[in-house]
């Protein structure tokens, strides 16, 4: 795909802004605009890529196209912890209608909203006149969200039984005044005048709601299409599947309103978007060019842009450049008001800096990685001349040891790694579970579960499982027996270093310190102990090495006190 867009903030009122992306036809315009509500809560992060796709398609059949981040998400403004939202998030429609149809020459907007977005868009036709509204696998009511959120904190094992307090929401917190709001909401009781098209997506995978679409039916002229694909749509960004035959359909159904609506491109007005001036730090759009590829990301600078240091924060899996719940963004502000930048981007295969659907380009380990993360580092250090922090999670962190590596750049003066599965990823290899680590990954996951009531019943009664745990134990006791040989041996230079080893130490003989930070429920610090068991004692009671344990923290640290842990260990390391 060709992509023409231009991206920055939008002010909704005197105290926020939202992040959005405006996509240019290239040809011809069409006289409506189209924008696109997505989803509050973690299925913001595992649609992202198909709605940029689903964006990016309709800018293709000349309709120009805006997709934005709720305030509280994303690189919006504000915070989900700020209470109920709702007003602002259909304000924010409202400001993205009235710059469309101020600057855009089109006379007609039409609103696609996805999943919990449905639940936005039905509040916000409770006031608003709005043709043309899609509802694409849309959540029927508020209290149905609530309810699969709560699941979610509860497979976390966190407490959901306080009404008074924020629902964690996998890392997208809301408030109880914000969840009252939510579970109001139904749009079985949505009314409308008679006449107006609008589409329905529903999943044919389980049956249509027939309550839903005869109440529709009664205030719309519906085209309801049962599609495949979205439950696949809806995972982990990392196994997310672009819904090509939604994208079809959308984009079909939209041309179908009106054929005749062209208009001359050169008609618009200043369609630009701002910078972000927040309370106390300032955020602007940088994207660097390699070849044929671009990256895209964000700087992050103190208000009175007077400092020394900038941080690097790259992609964690396949997740886009905002880190998973919100981590690289929330990072970034609380960072500049500590007076240090930073700079968070997409690989070239990733999140905005690419707009391909080819599934095979989600990969988080790219070949491509050392390349792109190596000009931002030479591009950061000719523009700023900054001493530079790289920090990276999961596949980020192998990303960044890996660029490090083939860098010569003086300017990269600490690495901190996040929670690896692998330092050495080798195509071929699964992404969950690299089969490198996969002993301390094997090792991790039943020392998780020992005190699993649970799973010691589901393991008595369940043959199978019980030859795998037999399978586990003799392979474990195998490997921690090579385990202790290969540590006394290299602790009495009876052995050489281990490839990571060798690696991690010629980091720090560069004059680059690293801080390793892990979960205590991820196997990371396994993984290091075992392939560098010296790099601890040769550096103790220095900062050239340094470890620290996230208690009751998972692998994206979804919680919100985990999150902050981490937040706080990272700023603490950097000072």
């Amino acid at each position: 795909m060709i992509n023409v867009s231009k991206t920055g903030w939008l002010k909704i009122d005197n105290e926020d802004s939202i992040y959005c992306t405006l996509h240019v036809p290239t040809k011809k315009t069409r006289k409506k605009a189209v924008i696109i509500v997505g989803p509050i809560g973690p299925e913001y992060m595992h649609c992202h890529r198909s709605v940029k796709c689903l964006a990016q398609k309709i800018a293709d059949n000349g309709f120009y196209s805006i997709r934005y981040d709720h305030l509280g998400m994303g690189d919006s403004s504000s915070d989900l912890n700020n209470g109920d939202l709702m007003c602002k998030w259909m304000n924010s429609i409202n400001a993205i209608k009235c710059y469309a149809l101020e600057n855009l020459s089109i006379d007609e907007v039409i609103v696609i909203s996805l999943r919990s977005g449905a639940l936005i868009l039905a509040k916000y036709m409770e006031s608003n006149a709005l043709n043309f509204p899609i509802f694409w696998y849309p959540y029927i009511n508020g209290k149905r969200y609530i309810r699969d959120i709560n699941i979610i904190d509860k497979l976390l094992k966190i407490d959901i039984t306080d009404e008074n307090k924020n629902i964690n929401g996998g890392g997208y917190p809301i408030t109880p005044s914000a969840k009252k709001t939510l579970e109001e909401i139904n749009l079985l009781n949505l009314k409308h005048k008679k006449g107006i098209d609008s589409l329905i997506i529903e999943d044919s995978n389980v049956p249509s709601n027939t309550k839903f679409n005869h109440v529709m039916a009664n205030n719309f002229n519906i085209n309801n299409q049962l599609l495949p694909g979205l439950s696949e749509m809806t995972q982990q960004a990392g196994l997310s599947i672009v819904p090509q035959a939604c994208l079809a359909e959308i984009c079909g159904w939209i041309n179908n309103l009106n054929n005749n609506d062209e208009i001359l491109i050169d008609k618009q007005g200043d369609i630009s978007l701002q910078d972000l001036d927040g309370y106390d730090y300032n955020e602007t759009v940088l994207k660097f060019t390699i070849n044929d590829k671009s990256i895209f990301g964000i700087l992050t600078e103190p208000k009175n842009r007077q400092y020394n240091n900038i941080i690097l924060l790259v992609n964690a899996g396949s997740a886009h450049h905002v880190g998973p719940n919100r981590l690289n963004v929330d990072l970034a502000r609380q960072a500049a008001s500590l007076n240090k930048a930073s700079f968070r981007f997409d690989l070239s295969n990733l999140g905005d800096s690419n707009y391909s659907s080819e599934e095979s380009l989600k990969n988080p380990y790219p070949m491509t990685a050392t390349e792109d993360i190596n000009v931002v580092i030479n591009e950061l250090s000719l523009l700023y001349d900054k001493e530079l922090t790289l920090i990276g999670l999961c596949s980020g962190a192998h990303n960044l040891f890996h660029a490090i590596l083939n860098s010569t750049n003086n300017k990269i003066k600490q690495f901190i790694i996040i929670n690896p599965l692998t330092f050495y990823w080798k195509q071929g290899q699964t992404i969950s579970a690299p089969e490198g680590n996969q002993s301390e990954i094997d090792e991790n996951y039943y020392s998780n579960q020992l005190l699993d009531i649970n799973k010691w019943i589901s393991l008595i009664t369940n043959p199978s499982k019980m030859l795998n745990v037999i399978v586990f134990a003799t392979q474990y006791i195998k490997n921690k027996i090579y385990n202790i040989t290969y540590k006394i041996l290299a602790l009495l230079n009876l052995k050489q270093p281990s490839q990571l080893e060798s690696d991690l130490i010629s980091i720090i003989n560069r004059s680059i310190d690293i801080s390793f930070l892990y979960s205590d429920g991820d196997p990371g610090y396994k993984i290091l102990n075992n392939q560098a068991p010296k790099l601890h004692t040769l550096y103790k009671n220095t900062n050239k090495f340094r470890i620290i344990k996230i208690k009751n923290a998972d692998h994206t640290f979804s919680s919100i006190e985990s999150r902050d842990k981490l937040i706080t260990s990272i700023l603490k390391s950097m000072s």
